[in-house]
Parts: structure tokens; sequence; C-alpha cells
């Protein structure tokens, strides 16, 4: 069992996604350093520090835009 992510960490996690992203699709996801620490400040709070949640959200998100 791993213990909960912090909301940095999120946001670090979430950085290294977008970039896998952008590599695997060559579609880049601008989004402002306030931006990404706002997301992961509110759903570290909705969704605690499960990360795998965190990221089913998000993605969600980007699908949506996309």
């Amino acid at each position: 069992m791993f213990s909960p992510y912090s909301s940095e960490q999120f946001e670090a996690i979430l950085m290294l996604r977008m970039k896998d992203i952008e590599k695997q699709t060559g579609v880049k996801l601008n989004f402002q350093e306030r931006s990404l620490r706002y997301i992961s400040c509110k759903m570290y709070n909705a969704k605690g520090g499960d990360v795998r949640k965190v990221l089913i959200e998000v993605e969600k998100i980007v699908k949506s835009v996309l």
C-alpha cells in the first residue's frame, strides 16, 4: 500500500502526463502554471491522495476538449 500523494506531486504528475500526450499525439496542452496548481489542489481535496482518480478525471477533461 502506498501513502497518498500530495497536491504538489499531483501537479508534477499532471505535467508529465501532458508531455506524454504531446509526444504520443502531437497535441500540446497548454495550461498556465497556476491553473495546474489550482486543478491539483482541487482534485486532491475532492479525491484525496489517490492519483488514479485524479488522472481519470483529467482524462475526461482532455477528451472533452479534443
